[in-house]
């Protein structure tokens, strides 16, 4: 509420993209179709930047639909693909806590699944109370989309499980569990598609065109859009759509085109540590040589 009245900002609930509108010069806005249209009851809605932030599912759609799939930063969006990601927080029931060795984890391969993800003791990377309140976030997780809360849960307790086995006979506060999954959300990296990902100022695209989200291509070459936050999906996404805002407002400030101010962008990651720095230039000597891995 405070963004649409301070602001001017509105929100379009159950309205998506169906193309970009855009002439020889630069984008001029985008066709939206309201999830009871037709596809005869496209609106069109004026801008003079178009960030997508639609993801790998969506974005090839949208390309083609709006004949961009010729532009060499975006031909080969249409390569990508997704995964399907389910995310379980809860508090643990008891007056005992449930200890991990650390905060942040990562697991791969629970047996008969092919899923990964991450699972946290959130009192503790907030500074509060270890051992009672969890969640895990689980990729690839095709196995969790039929599952309804309650099975969300004892599949989380299962991962937590691996840490510490005491998860498997513990119970959950009442009221305190929250859960969600979606299918296609999260980008899947496989061997070669780094190429196919888009920058965030895509090669041959309409200018005022961006592009945000777990998939825009994170080498070192792209820092500005990602600022070292070069994981594969929620920070990732966070800090390219801030990026993409900031890069947008700082382009039509440069054209002098509308009454806006200079804004800060998000903040860069930390330096890497010692031994992430040797190991980068140590790979960086080696092809300089000639040597591949």
């Amino acid at each position: 509420a405070v963004l649409e009245e301070d602001f001017g900002v509105a929100f379009r609930n159950s309205t998506r993209v169906s193309k970009i509108v855009y002439d020889s010069e630069r984008v001029r806005g985008v066709e939206v179709l309201a999830q009871s249209s037709s596809a005869d009851g496209a609106e069109a809605v004026s801008a003079d930047a178009v960030v997508l932030a639609a993801g790998a599912a969506a974005l090839p759609k949208i390309v083609e639909a709006s004949g961009l799939d010729a532009s060499p930063g975006l031909s080969r969006v249409g390569e990508l693909s997704c995964a399907s990601v389910a995310a379980v927080r809860f508090e643990a029931a008891g007056p005992e806590p449930l200890l991990l060795d650390f905060a942040s984890n990562v697991f791969s391969g629970r047996e008969g699944e092919n899923i990964a993800g991450t699972f946290f003791d959130i009192g503790e990377l907030r500074g509060e109370e270890r051992g009672k309140v969890f969640e895990v976030d689980a990729y690839n997780a095709v196995e969790w989309m039929d599952l309804d809360e309650a099975g969300l849960l004892e599949a989380a307790k299962e991962v937590l499980a691996m840490a510490n086995p005491a998860f498997l006979s513990a119970g959950a506060a009442e009221a305190s569990v929250a859960s969600a999954k979606v299918r296609s959300a999260a980008l899947r990296w496989t061997p070669g598609i780094h190429l196919a990902t888009p920058r965030m100022r895509p090669e041959g695209a309409p200018e005022g065109l961006y592009i945000a989200g777990d998939l825009v291509r994170n080498g070192p070459g792209e820092f500005e859009s990602h600022l070292g936050a070069r994981g594969l999906s929620q920070e990732k996404a966070l800090v390219t759509g801030l990026a993409a805002g900031v890069l947008a407002t700082r382009d039509a400030l440069r054209r002098g085109c509308c009454q806006l101010r200079d804004v800060p962008g998000p903040m860069p990651v930390e330096p890497d540590e010692a031994h992430i720095r040797a190991a980068k230039e140590s790979l960086l000597a080696a092809r300089s040589f000639g040597l591949q891995f």
